[in-house]
């Protein structure tokens, strides 16, 4: 798991493996909530993502110099 930093709480939301949906509104694109995983193709990591958990497998979008 790569965290941004002590205070970071993990959450498929913040992740960088997790797809977000997409929407247009008034000629903008807005992301919206965790629909899955790209990492992961299994339906555990897709449920996960989509309720925003987390697994070992977490990288903070934040995190700087990691990987």
């Amino acid at each position: 798991m790569i965290t941004c930093g002590p205070e970071c709480t993990p959450c498929c939301d913040f992740c960088i493996h997790c797809l977000h949906d997409e929407y247009e509104d008034n000629g903008k694109i807005i992301v919206g909530g965790p629909i899955g995983c790209i990492l992961w193709n299994d339906d555990k990591h897709q449920d996960l993502a989509i309720a925003c958990a987390y697994c070992d497998d977490f990288h903070c979008f934040q995190a700087k110099g990691e990987k």
